[in-house]
């Protein structure tokens, strides 16, 4: 399965289904396994009363697997079309078939439809053994057909090679992703181009026909189109209901987001075929290249293919026989039609380009589904009740624990090798000071084209402009602090302006405090610039943006080396102003002045980026922003009346009273004026009218001055960092303590472990309430993005520490608290973790979601409890000698006992996490299982969980030794699922889709470590065995 998750990323989803998921050797493991656990179930004697839940939830497993097979052989999924004004009860399957028709001048026969999925020879060297080629044989009025696939060509893309001995051809050049793309069609071809079909000499129902008759060129189509002569920009129209229209060379054609132009007229030439790109085009048609041979004649003939075409595309005489092809999907039909009245883009799998119909995703799998359902019933249940049944493994492991209590102490120098640990992270902590978490923002330009990218102006700039950028340029930098106290912003008006309404780049309605704070952090590093708040400063620069052109307030990072900082003229605490981040251009323009290297950096996959290419592209995007802010594009503050979309903006240009006259401008001016005069009572009734518009205009989308204020109160807590310390503080004087009750044991110490579990648990209760006020501002669940996840997930870390919490052994407690800080580390220390809280696309509002990533988010936190245990008892072997031997072995006891604790619960929860899931998606799309990386890495982890969880029943593997070592390094999965996936794979859960990001550093590091650390415990664990305590 893992396998399948690169092969999917490298290959394409066809060649990971058809070699992998969908092969016999791999539904033959399958049938192993139910087999399995059909037989444990004798085995071990599951039926007896004491393991009932057990019995449950492992039948349970074999239900889900039996509705999987329903779902596979009896069910299909598909598509189904409707056009505005129509209805439909037509289903066009995902799966692909071959279909054929043969005839001849007496007798035809259509044949039955060959599931078949096509692939290339382009597949993984280890996966060729199970690739079939394509051959089939007919009788046709006992005369046999012989046909055989000798080519197969993914997402076809054409070279075109003139010759005299070729195919009358026609050239295509068409607009994709704003890149001209050339496309072929020889006579009597159809070609997809943008899910439109384009059909050349070969008349095809539903597509656009070019046809050549007598030289002349001719056009008809089912819809109507415009084209534009390109000489002297005329545009007309292009009639539908499959008129033919006389075609225009290089005039600029258009239907729907279809544009393209026939360049030449149509020419002898051959076509030399190549695979395309699984992205770049995903959704051009196939090429199928076919051998036909008959006892008469024997032909080769091409022609596209693919999922969603369902008629013909070719037909080839081959002696006296006439063969109908075709490579792609069948139509069912239901016993019902939907109509569709009027377009709508509700949630839907695709749509019409030109917006008048819908594609609607279509699922055939109720027997599938309810047994799969029943299953996830069952097994949802047998593991509830499994945590409370007398009698099962894990009651006893509880019993076990408890005739500990009097004995287990874990050892001195566990304590201390996790003080410093904790110091260490105390250490870290401080790196980062009052600056708050580094932040990666969303601007307009995010996953645009930026290759020509500068900051100058679109038109070439005059002579006296050119001057003029010159002495811009010339400008001397300002002392930074001299400068913001030379601002009079009054700060009760500031918090006014910080409690007015703005629409992000994202299109959340959030108060100006929050905006402000974001972009001071990105460009400057701080929330503060100064003596400035950051609703002064953003007001000072939206109102007199020029001043700080010359202000040293982008913060530059070592990364890019001394020479780059000199360069750059960074001041001695690595700020630089605006103007010294740009140069005069060629044309007299200003630009990036490190734009050569920003363009080579850009032009790289971030696989291939160094430190310095990153270090050149984020500064671009610090720049980038200050342009915006000085533009002041950020200020979206005024929502458009009657708008359906609840646009806000900055400042419209109003066409009769003028720029200057719209309400921000105005505000703006009359913040200018107070700050001379001192009198801010103008510019208080400005921005309380403001205030009413939004109130009038954006009364759907204005949140409630409750909530405004609270996200206000949420801002100034930076609480979650707070709390990091605060974890790593308890956590080092806990570890402390328990060092000290070795030797020594007395109430007072046992009051100060209660006073820290107190303040451990009340900081557990504040976090908890921070992430439940982030949940009310942002009107969704705090687990949504990688930032919320991960400080829920620490949450959890530090819950199951207190709940696991037994003996009065406070390493359990210190754990848990030690887990939190690395997690919430994480999330404070990197620019991959952005804390913006961010709206949710339509996908992801379900409560089926709510249930799922909570519970499976709250699985990793006792995942990371687990590997922590681990890591523990490995050194607990490490350190063994014969003075600390009992020590040492009640303590790996209890700590074993702990971690197989702290693993059921951490598999139950992933495992009910995981096929909650499943219903999310088939209650969001229709399926609830399609292999995609995200769900297969969850599978996967819970099959290497389970297997940590049973390796006690395989003989020979009971040791204390490999259990802990399993918990330790199964932790990779879970890494592989939540980061893995997101960073180099891509799936329905990669929101952020993009090249793969190289290896950080440190994941090979602690590759390295475990591995030492695993070998030298090794070592010493034998040692012990072959000399055991006297």
């Amino acid at each position: 399965m893992a396998m399948g998750t690169f092969v999917e990323n490298d290959y394409g989803t066809p060649v990971a289904k058809a070699l992998i998921y969908d092969c016999w050797w791999f539904e033959l493991i399958m049938i192993i396994l139910v087999l399995n656990f059909i037989g444990n179930i004798n085995r071990y004697r599951l039926y007896q009363r004491k393991k009932l839940p057990l019995l449950v939830f492992h039948l349970a497993f074999v239900l889900i697997f039996i509705g999987g097979a329903v779902t596979r052989y009896i069910s299909f999924e598909g598509s189904m079309t409707i056009r505005e004004g129509e209805s439909s009860n037509a289903i066009i399957t995902d799966k692909t078939f071959f279909k054929i028709h043969i005839g001849n001048e007496n007798n035809a026969l259509s044949y039955k439809d060959i599931p078949v999925t096509l692939l290339s020879d382009r597949v993984p060297f280890y996966l060729k053994p199970f690739k079939k080629d394509f051959e089939e044989e007919y009788d046709f009025y006992g005369e046999r057909i012989k046909l055989k696939v000798i080519g197969f060509y993914p997402r076809a893309q054409d070279s075109l090679i003139k010759d005299p001995g070729g195919v009358s051809t026609l050239h295509l050049v068409v607009l994709e992703n704003g890149k001209r793309v050339n496309k072929y069609i020889t006579s009597g071809n159809v070609l997809l181009v943008q899910n439109l079909l384009v059909s050349f000499n070969q008349e095809t129902a539903g597509a656009i026909n070019i046809s050549n008759t007598s030289g002349r060129l001719q056009i008809s189509s089912p819809y109507e189109g415009n084209y534009m002569i390109m000489t002297t920009q005329e545009r007309k129209t292009v009639s539908g209901n499959d008129e033919a229209n006389e075609f225009h060379m290089r005039s600029l054609y258009t239907y729907g987001s279809l544009a393209f132009v026939v360049p030449e007229a149509p020419g002898l030439a051959r076509i030399m075929h190549l695979e395309g790109d699984k992205k770049t085009h995903e959704n051009d048609p196939d090429l199928v290249q076919l051998a036909i041979t008959t006892s008469k004649a024997t032909d080769t003939v091409s022609f596209y293919g693919g999922r969603g075409l369902t008629d013909f595309q070719h037909q080839v005489q081959v002696g006296d026989l006439r063969l109908s092809l075709a490579y792609g999907s069948k139509i069912y039909e239901t016993p019902f039609s939907l109509k569709l009245t009027d377009f709508n883009r509700f949630f839907q799998s695709s749509f019409y380009p030109d917006e008048k119909g819908t594609i609607l995703s279509v699922n055939h799998d109720a027997w599938g589904t309810n047994i799969t359902y029943i299953g996830y019933t069952l097994l949802f249940l047998g593991m509830f009740v499994t945590l409370f049944w007398r009698g099962t493994h894990f009651s006893k492991l509880n019993e076990q624990l408890k005739q500990l209590s009097k004995t287990t102490k874990v050892t001195l120098l566990c304590l201390s090798f996790l003080a410093l640990a904790q110091g260490a992270y105390s250490q870290e902590i401080d790196m980062h000071g009052k600056n708050g978490p580094q932040e990666q923002e969303h601007h307009e330009h995010d996953g645009h084209d930026h290759s020509g990218h500068d900051h100058g102006p679109a038109q070439p700039p005059s002579e006296s402009e050119k001057a003029n950028m010159r002495q811009m340029l010339s400008a001397q930098p300002q002392d930074a602090k001299s400068f913001a106290a030379t601002v009079q912003i009054d700060a009760a008006h500031a918090d006014r302006f910080g409690r007015l309404l703005v629409q992000d780049f994202d299109g959340r309605i959030e108060p100006v405090n929050t905006l402000a704070l974001e972009i001071l952090r990105k460009i400057h590093g701080k929330e503060r610039f100064h003596s400035l708040t950051a609703n002064q400063f953003l007001l000072a620069i939206s109102s007199s943006p020029l001043k700080w052109l010359t202000v040293p307030l982008i913060h530059i990072s070592g990364k890019g080396g001394q020479e780059t900082l000199k360069k750059l003229k960074a001041d001695e605490n690595g700020y630089t102003t605006m103007i010294n981040l740009l140069t005069l251009g060629e044309d007299g323009s200003a630009e990036f002045i490190l734009s050569d290297d920003y363009r080579k950096a850009f032009a790289k996959k971030p696989a291939d980026q160094g430190t310095y290419d990153k270090f050149v592209l984020e500064l671009n995007d610090k720049l980038y922003a200050m342009q915006q802010l000085i533009d002041g594009h950020y200020l979206r503050i005024l929502p458009l009346a009657g708008d359906q979309n609840n646009t806000w903006v900055a400042m419209p240009y109003d066409p009769v009273n003028g720029q200057l006259n719209n309400p921000a401008a105005l505000y703006l001016s009359s913040v200018v004026a107070a700050q001379t005069a001192g009198n801010w009572k103008s510019a208080d009734d400005k921005l309380n009218h403001i205030k009413q518009l939004q109130l009038k205009h954006g009364k759907d989308v204005v949140p409630s001055e409750a909530k405004i204020e609270w996200e206000i109160r949420y801002n100034s807590w930076n609480l979650f960092l707070k709390i990091m310390v605060v974890y790593s503080i308890l956590g080092t004087i806990i570890l402390a303590l328990a060092f000290v009750r070795l030797f020594k044991q007395n109430k007072l110490l046992d009051r100060l472990v209660l006073v820290l579990l107190i303040l451990i648990g009340t900081a557990a209760a504040l976090q908890a309430m921070g992430l439940g006020v982030r949940w009310y501002i942002s009107g969704h669940e705090p687990w949504s993005n990688g930032y919320e996840a991960v400080l829920f997930i620490s949450w959890i870390g530090v819950l199951s520490g207190m709940l696991l919490y037994r003996n009065s052994n406070a390493f359990i407690l210190a754990a848990g608290c030690l887990i939190a800080v690395i997690l919430m580390g994480f999330a404070h220390g990197g620019s991959q973790m952005n804390p913006q809280i961010t709206p949710l696309v339509p996908v992801l509002k379900s409560y089926w979601l709510m249930i799922h990533v909570a519970i499976i988010t709250s699985s990793y936190g006792f995942f990371g409890l687990s590997a922590l245990l681990g890591a523990v008892v490995l050194i607990l072997f490490i350190i063994d000698n014969d003075k600390i031997a009992a020590k040492v072995k009640s303590s790996v006891a209890e700590l074993t006992i702990v971690n197989e604790l702290s693993l059921t619960v951490g598999v139950f929860l992933l495992t009910v996490g995981t096929f909650l899931g499943g219903i999310w998606a088939n209650e969001s799309w229709g399926r609830y299982w399609s292999w995609d990386p995200k769900e297969t890495w969850a599978f996967i982890s819970v099959i290497i969980y389970a297997f940590v969880l049973h390796v006690r029943l395989i003989p020979k593997m009971q040791g204390k030794y490999l259990f802990n070592l399993l918990s330790l390094i199964s932790f990779s999965t879970i890494i592989m699922t939540y980061f893995g996936v997101n960073y180099y794979l891509s799936g329905l859960h990669s929101y952020a889709q993009g090249d793969p990001v190289p290896v950080p550093g440190w994941v090979y590091i602690t590759v390295a470590v475990v591995f030492l650390l695993a070998l030298v415990a090794y070592l010493r664990y034998a040692k012990r065995k072959r000399k055991p305590i006297k």
